[in-house]
């Protein structure tokens, strides 16, 4: 072979083999673009957000469904992750487990309420110390390391409902009482009434009884203190589920008055109960004005129908809402802000626009 030739075929060679390196490079290239391709960026709703957990007091009650409501709609607009746990049923030991429980997990912030509960008080300053926001909704938890009580003012709550009460008996009577619970929001409401009814000597409550946020334990309640007490001119129900429960019982008092029922502890019940004088002289039935808690639209229905005469309105919504919302808003875990105290006002017929009065 002669210098010539081997010369270009050296050069064909080379470029051969310079030919080979930049299809390789070109396939090293392609395949790294191909695999970042096939990576996926997380999306907004992808990203972790950060992640508050809401503890009711009972998961399935109205109230605090509504309470519900209100803190997703604030975590949604936010850009927070809301978690709803609690008893099935009112349990504040389950309540303060939960709490410990929440605590290991390690979330944003927890939302509680209060129980007035050393051991409790405890668990929030632990949370605190380790960085975990809490904020206390319904009931406050005072002397703990909370951030700030979000809901309504309950002692003067319960004042309201007992100058509604003062007004309407003219100052005098006997009052039967309902509470859904030994908790702090409950003996709030029921101080605030007696600090209402004290300028009243001859307004007093005759008996007291626990409904534990039954509306089946409101209608026993209310028809043995009718029964026990004929002459009672008020009962009044500190938990949400007492307003409908109080009006079912006067529903079949009445029932078993005029129809004579088959229940003999509801026709001695109506027939105990305290009668007036209508215009004819006849005696009629007169059952004990109701006064109750919250809206739920079996109160509602009891108010058009004459059987509640008032109900104090809480906004529900509302605190679950600001709640969250305060706690977006949180510029340094642990500082203490002040207290978002939602509105309570007194709900009567003439307030839902109903027309005229009860007899």
């Amino acid at each position: 072979m002669s210098t010539r030739q081997t010369t270009l075929l050296s050069l064909l060679l080379l470029a051969l083999f310079a030919a080979l390196l930049v299809l390789f490079f070109t396939s090293v290239f392609q395949v790294q673009r191909l695999a970042q391709s096939l990576v996926i960026s997380p999306s907004a709703e992808q990203v972790q957000q950060p992640r508050v957990v809401l503890i009711a007091q009972e998961t399935d009650n109205p109230f605090w469904l509504e309470i519900k409501q209100g803190a997703q709609a604030a975590a949604e607009t936010f850009e927070l992750s809301l978690s709803y746990i609690g008893p099935s049923r009112i349990n504040p030991e389950e309540q303060l487990r939960l709490l410990a429980k929440m605590i290991t997990s390690k979330p944003y912030a927890i939302i509680v309420q209060g129980l007035n509960d050393p051991n409790y008080r405890a668990l929030i300053d632990e949370a605190h110390d380790l960085g975990i926001t809490v904020v206390t909704m319904d009931a406050d938890e005072q002397g703990s390391k909370r951030l700030a009580y979000v809901g309504s003012d309950n002692r003067k709550a319960g004042r309201q409902l007992g100058e509604q009460v003062a007004a309407a008996t003219g100052g005098s009577g006997q009052i039967g009482v309902l509470m859904g619970s030994s908790a702090v929001n409950q003996k709030l409401r029921l101080q605030g009434f007696k600090d209402a009814i004290a300028q009243y000597p001859q307004l007093r409550i005759v008996d007291a009884r626990t409904t534990s946020n039954s509306r089946l334990r409101a209608v026993e309640q209310t028809t043995e203190l009718i029964q026990q007490h004929p002459a009672i001119n008020a009962i009044v129900g500190f938990s949400a589920l007492d307003g409908p429960g109080m009006a079912e019982a006067v529903r079949r008092l009445e029932a078993a008055s005029t129809a004579g029922g088959d229940n003999e502890a509801l026709r001695t019940a109506a027939n105990e109960a305290a009668p007036i004088k209508t215009a004819s002289s006849a005696a009629a039935i007169k059952y004990p004005a109701l006064y109750a808690f919250d809206l739920l639209p079996g109160t509602r229905e009891a108010i058009t129908q004459c059987l509640v005469s008032a109900t104090i309105v809480q906004k529900p919504y509302e605190m679950g809402y600001e709640a969250v919302k305060l706690l977006r808003e949180l510029t340094s875990a642990g500082q203490e802000l002040a207290n978002i105290l939602t509105e309570t006002t007194v709900m009567t017929r003439q307030k839902l626009g109903l027309q005229g009065g009860c007899p």
